[in-house]
């Protein structure tokens, strides 16, 4: 691997996983109960018990996002560093525009394949046809260029295809890699650089995590204490509380709700007519 694309990646792990043990010290009950559902209670007694797997599960989310951000900035600072800093573009849903002879590749990356829904690929499909609008009314000193709208996968086995509605060609992988790097085996190296030092952040990461686990515990007992001082929470008490905490959102003042309400009132004062009659 060339010696400055492993700098790169080792500056951005770096910078990734400092942001994860930050995160973890910031991390409040607010955060996990957000994703408490009724599901949780077919499988735990109590809600208390949820608590370590609702943080697991908020942090997987948390990490994936945070790696796929590292993981999109090192794409971008390896281009960069092979095909010059002019290749960065700032227009909209473009990350890379780099210019190979007589082929121009607008690239937009993303992590996986799983990234947007019908709206999103809309606007990428937008955001592409005005990026090639732009680029036939302004071609750099006239020279002609065939020009791909192409969707760059960081990750996933899926083989190059053009059956897309949204782009011209979406490439994924290992290719993307060797056509952002140069080097067919970038893809597994890439690999070697994330794993490299992890052993003494896993160390820190285990006790981070531990110490958040605590922390959440104790302010999940100091809640319930504070608000039923005088009578103590049975088992089912504390899941109506935890799905308060994470569904329980009426308000007065909710005019749709109001509508729908009056709504009803009028249906059934109408079935109650038809059955006086």
């Amino acid at each position: 691997m060339n010696p400055k694309y492993q700098k790169i990646i080792r500056d951005r792990i770096t910078e990734t996983r400092e942001s994860v043990l930050n995160s973890l010290r910031e991390v409040t009950l607010k955060d996990i109960l957000k994703s408490t559902c009724y599901a949780e209670m077919l499988c735990h007694i109590s809600a208390r018990e949820t608590i370590r797997p609702l943080t697991d599960s908020h942090l997987r989310q948390s990490i994936g996002t945070k790696m796929g951000n590292a993981m999109e900035n090192i794409e971008i600072d390896i281009a960069s560093e092979r095909y010059g800093q002019s290749c960065k573009s700032s227009t909209p849903g473009i990350d890379l525009d780099i210019i190979l002879s007589d082929i121009r590749l607008l690239l937009q990356l993303k992590n996986g394949s799983s990234w947007g829904n019908s709206q999103s690929t809309k606007t990428q499909k937008e955001q592409f046809a005005e990026a090639k609008k732009r680029i036939a009314q302004y071609r750099q000193m006239d020279r002609k260029h065939k020009v791909y709208c192409v969707m760059g996968i960081a990750t996933g086995k899926k083989k190059t295809t053009t059956k897309l509605k949204h782009a011209d060609v979406e490439i994924s992988g290992q290719t993307l890699w060797y056509i952002i790097t140069g080097e067919k085996d970038f893809y597994l190296d890439l690999a070697n650089e994330i794993h490299f030092g992890v052993e003494t952040y896993a160390i820190a990461y285990a006790k981070e995590k531990h110490l958040l686990y605590e922390r959440l515990e104790g302010e999940w007992d100091y809640v319930n204490a504070s608000l039923f001082r005088d009578e103590p929470l049975g088992i089912l008490e504390t899941w109506r509380d935890a799905i308060h905490r994470s569904c329980g959102n009426f308000s007065p003042n909710d005019c749709f709700l109001e509508e729908i309400l009056e709504a009803h009132q009028l249906e059934e004062q109408k079935q109650k007519a038809k059955q006086a009659v």
